[in-house]
């Protein structure tokens, strides 16, 4: 079940806390602070109250101001402990088992979520999993306006068979390799929640150097709770107008619905084409219906017609006069037979299931035609409802920010060695302009957290879906978003786990996070930690050359050498193209370390794609580490989410 989480007022822990000394959420008991950096501490306490905080025969002081806050600074540590750590004031505050070692922020969406225990080893990992070097805090899923400086709850809680099922299943695996390999303390910040975008992470001051972020408005807290409680009202009273007691039980009467001579005086009156999963129904999964009354002509009914819908999201099947013209279009034909002179019905049926929905073209894009004679079918409706699947209403994919305020910014001050990122499923029909936000939005946490220039280490999203969902069967958003994804790597200290072998075509949540946690891990033991493991990146194209009908590709982080990843020595996954920009599956092999590209349709090739699909699980050129590589094109032609952009649903 999805839960709703309302604002919380940062003012609320300030007030709360005048009469005595206070620390933030993120110090607890068995609490891991960063080793070889000053260790800060900081909290609330009456005005003008000294405090006093030790810790590891280190002590220092510090005076509240008139806001209530205070903070101090110890000298870096190496890692050890356990320890005391002891804040006084008019009262005082004793933290036990407190580490100091290796914390790492470990953040994103589902994927990052997705716990030990829902993990494909969770039967025979979390019965053995008491570690005291391994070691989570949580943080609560908190959504708010304006920076908050602590969270409602929360606390640091040592891997055992009694807790270990609620960590991140990739931050454990990649922290229990981290501890193992370094021996020390590992923590690991859970910063995470399920579906969002990345706009939700990225700060609104980093977010509006963007041009296509330049524009929208910072909420306020009242603003935001408005939005919600406005939209919340906004469905009871359509239900309510739709004499629907029980929106769980929503009788959806499809045979019915779809006939001329249903009355559908009760429905709801509407305008289309709008912006359905904005306005008209914002945050709505499930099933619409949409009827209208149109009068043909006598001369135009004798006559086939086409209906033109233009693009809706997600499901639709387009009803004339009770006949069932087709699914999943964007035109449809309807024969003379089924017209009749004067009266006729259109019912259209759309199933949203995910973010935007509905109509997506403008309303020149919507009406009929038959020869010479068109009509616009912009303008009234009948709207009905057929099920409710879900309202996404009081979820931080609303609008920006929403997350870095309330998720990210109560430890700005709390140092971590490095940031691991598993994001990029919710973005994927923006997938062009993600490339945008991902490097304004590791600059903007270098920026505000107190860890520096710190490393960022990113997973690239698995294959997902179909196996022909690529070029030639009209284009792959995935591949788009996968190829956005190494924008982050123009920024300095930053790298990539190519994982478009570990996916689960059926599943968007892939149960087994052991091998994409491990290559997290070595991009950290190596990059980080100067560790002797290897090569830890995926081999990249570097540079293409276009010789007659010959392709040659080289690559770089080639390990110990380019291998064919399976039992019959050919290479898959490599398309090319000549001017026309059509794609033709190549045929390729491996010398000297190039990759020899060759297609007998294609004379002249001028573009290279390699893995460039959904679900590219069959390209299998690898390093003999056994590491995939990574998808890329080398054509700068119009991609399919061009000019598809995140747009926030409060304005």
């Amino acid at each position: 079940m999805r839960k709703l989480f309302l604002l919380v007022s940062p003012l609320f822990f300030y007030f709360a806390s005048q009469a005595q000394v206070r620390l933030p959420r993120i110090f607890s008991d068995h609490m891991v602070l960063q080793q070889n950096v000053p260790v800060h501490v900081w909290g609330w306490a009456k005005t003008g109250e000294k405090v006093s905080v030790s810790f590891n025969n280190k002590k220092a002081s510090a005076i509240a101001g008139k806001d209530g806050k205070w903070k101090v600074s110890l000298p870096e540590m190496k890692a050890g402990g356990p320890y005391e750590l002891t804040v006084k004031g008019k009262n005082q505050i004793t933290l036990s088992d407190v580490m100091v070692g290796e914390v790492w922020l470990c953040s994103g969406q589902s994927n990052m979520q997705f716990d030990l225990k829902s993990s494909k080893f969770a039967k025979t990992e979390i019965p053995n999993s008491l570690n005291p070097k391994l070691r989570q805090f949580k943080v609560p899923n908190v959504m708010s306006a304006s920076p908050a400086e602590d969270f409602p709850s929360g606390n640091w809680a040592i891997s055992s068979p009694e807790t270990s099922g609620d960590f991140s299943a990739v931050a454990y695996y990649f922290g229990k390799k981290l501890s193992a390999d370094l021996n020390v303390t590992v923590g690991l910040i859970n910063d995470n929640w399920g579906g969002t975008f990345i706009e939700a992470w990225t700060g609104s001051e980093a977010l509006h150097t963007i041009p296509d972020f330049s524009g929208y408005h910072d909420l306020t807290q009242t603003e935001l709770e408005n939005w919600f409680s406005a939209t919340e009202k906004k469905y009871d009273d359509l239900f309510r107008n739709l004499g629907i007691a029980n929106r769980d039980s929503i009788v959806e009467d499809s045979l019915a619905w779809r006939k001329p001579e249903f009355n559908d005086a009760k429905w709801e009156k509407v305008q289309l084409p709008q912006k359905f999963d904005y306005d008209l129904l914002p945050r709505f999964d499930g099933v619409a219906w949409f009827r209208r009354e149109i009068k043909l002509p006598e001369n135009v009914s004798k006559a086939d017609l086409t209906i033109h819908v233009g693009r809706i999201d997600d499901e639709n099947t387009v009803f004339l006069n009770g006949r069932k013209l087709g699914d999943n279009l964007q035109e449809y034909k309807a024969k003379a037979e089924i017209l009749k002179p004067g009266k006729n019905v259109i019912a259209i049926r759309i199933k949203d299931y995910w973010e935007r929905g509905g109509f997506l073209d403008p309303a020149t894009d919507f009406k009929m035609s038959s020869g010479n004679w068109q009509q616009s079918l912009a303008g009234d409706w009948k709207m009905g409802i057929g099920k409710l699947l879900f309202m996404w209403i009081r979820t931080p994919s609303a609008h920006p920010n929403l997350l870095y305020n309330g998720m990210l910014s109560p430890i700005f001050n709390f140092p971590f060695k490095g940031a691991i990122w598993y994001q990029g499923e919710n973005n994927v029909l923006f997938a062009e302009q993600y490339r945008k936000v991902i490097p304004v939005m590791i600059a903007d946490w270098r920026k505000h957290f107190c860890s520096g220039e710190f490393p960022f280490y990113l997973l690239q999203l698995p294959n997902m879906n179909r196996l022909n969902q690529d070029t030639q069967h009209g284009g792959s958003d995935w591949a788009e978003l996968r190829e956005s994804q190494t924008a982050a790597l123009s920024l300095p200290n930053t790298a990539m786990a190519v994982t478009i072998d570990l996916g689960d075509s059926t599943n968007i949540h892939p149960t087994d996070k052991t091998e994409v946690a491990r290559r997290l891990a070595n991009l950290a033991l190596r990059n980080t930690y100067q560790q002797n493991v290897g090569e830890v990146l995926s081999p990249m194209m570097s540079e293409t050359r276009f010789e007659g009908n010959k392709v040659m590709v080289s690559f770089k982080n080639t390990g110990s050498g380019l291998v064919v990843h399976n039992k019959y020595g050919y290479l898959k996954g490599f398309e090319i193209a000549g001017a026309d920009q059509k794609f033709h599956f190549a045929k390729a092999l491996i010398q000297n370390n190039q990759v020899i590209l060759r297609c007998d349709q294609v004379a002249n090739p001028v573009a290279v794609r390699y893995a460039w699909s959904n679900n590219p699980s069959d390209s299998n050129l690898y390093s003999k580490e056994g590491l995939p590589a990574a998808p890329f094109r080398t054509d700068a032609w119009k991609l399919v989410t061009h000019g598809s952009n995140y747009e926030n649903w409060i304005k």
